[in-house]
């Protein structure tokens, strides 16, 4: 039996319901990329949703990022240089 989130193994289920509770995030791909650096919750939620991602691998979203570098920086101009350093990395 599949979720809403096409997840099927009732371990895997477990261990995103325990990181939605310790990171505070709702989905997938901003668990992701708070995984990837940016360990901000509005962070993870505004490129989420500012750029329509649906991806849950960290290479996906780091991919789908660099297609619109331009958009990131904009999106990222408000955030502490830290968050913005670490994006340059990725890019």
């Amino acid at each position: 039996m599949l979720d809403r989130e096409g997840i099927s193994d009732p371990i895997k289920r477990l261990q995103l319901f325990q990181k939605r509770l310790k990171y505070g995030l709702p989905t997938e791909t901003t668990i992701a990329l708070f995984e990837l650096g940016f360990s901000d919750r509005v962070i993870s939620q505004d490129l989420a949703a500012s750029f329509n991602l649906a991806a849950t691998q960290k290479k996906d979203l780091v991919k789908a990022l660099k297609q619109d570098r331009d958009g990131v920086k904009a999106v990222m101009e408000k955030y502490p240089s830290y968050f913005q350093e670490r994006m340059n990395e990725l890019m």
